[in-house]
């Protein structure tokens, strides 16, 4: 479930909602969470959904999103490694555990999470030989 999908879950009589952002305390997210009711988009407001509520769903989706784009980078990564792993080629040792360092990214790396500016933290990506 996406961000704005939660909110359209947790506020009555909204046909849609959006994020203009990822809101990081109480005061901006109610500057940047609106819900559309079929006519006009509407900030929301702390009785139609509350910070608290709407908080631990978004450390979720941070999660969440962290790990889809630690996969999109990593998978880029062992892509531009192909080459090393061609049949007439045999690989260094350094080569093998870097591609391996690579596959192992995501079980590795706990904390991964999607920072205020929306990039990737709390990663350590592998040095290519």
């Amino acid at each position: 479930m996406k961000m704005h999908e939660k909110l359209v879950d947790l506020i009555d009589d909204a046909k849609s909602a959006r994020l203009d952002g990822i809101p990081t305390s109480a005061e901006t997210f109610y500057k940047l969470a609106f819900w559309f009711d079929g006519t006009d988009w509407k900030p929301v407001t702390d009785k139609q959904c509350t910070w608290s509520e709407f908080k631990p769903f978004l450390e979720e989706m941070k999660t969440f999103e962290a790990m889809e784009q630690l996969r999109d980078i990593r998978n880029h990564l062992l892509a531009a490694t192909d080459w090393m792993a061609v049949s007439d080629r045999t690989m260094s040792d350094k080569e093998k555990e870097y591609r391996q360092a690579l596959r192992d990214l995501p079980k590795n790396s706990p904390d991964a999470t999607i920072g205020a500016d929306g990039a990737l933290t709390g990663v350590t990506f592998p040095k290519e030989p």
